[in-house]
């Protein structure tokens, strides 16, 4: 399935979704038959479930990418703040073994942060992307502007 190909691949996913509303309007029109000739075909009615089905599809598909982009958020967030907490902690370093330790993780940090700010421009991509798909969100979503408010307290 499409679901099991894209996995939790997010550029992926907004790709697939872009090209999925793209290819929305072949179903939107009001052309209901074609004539060839002497023969007429009518096709309102295969037309109509054709649509349907791909609705119904393409609903599917971004319930399923919402779940994905919501674990990813979560899992975001919980790395920034556990980064930030790590930090806060190594801030008053007074021996030298503890000063070494500092160094390392603010390297490691520093090489976070670049993969962090680049998969932030893609997650708020992905959201704005679910609202044009007029994904409903749960009274319960984890808003990209949580991960986003965190990664703000880290720098």
């Amino acid at each position: 399935t499409v679901i099991s190909k894209l996995q939790d691949q997010v550029e992926d996913w907004l790709d697939v979704l872009n090209q999925l509303r793209a290819s929305r309007s072949i179903f939107d029109t009001v052309e209901t038959e074609k004539s060839f000739g002497p023969v007429t075909i009518d096709f309102s009615k295969v037309q109509h479930g054709v649509a349907m089905k791909y609705d119904m599809w393409h609903k599917e598909l971004i319930v399923a990418f919402s779940s994905i982009l919501l674990e990813k958020f979560r899992q975001r967030f919980n790395e920034i703040h556990q980064c930030r907490v790590q930090l806060e902690d190594q801030l008053f370093v007074q021996e030298t073994s503890q000063a070494v330790l500092f160094l390392t993780l603010m390297q490691d940090l520093e090489s976070r942060k670049e993969v962090w700010e680049r998969d932030n421009q893609t997650f708020g991509r992905a959201e704005r992307t679910l609202s044009k798909h007029r994904f409903r969100f749960p009274s319960d979503w984890f808003y990209f502007e949580n991960v986003e408010g965190e990664m703000m307290a880290f720098m």
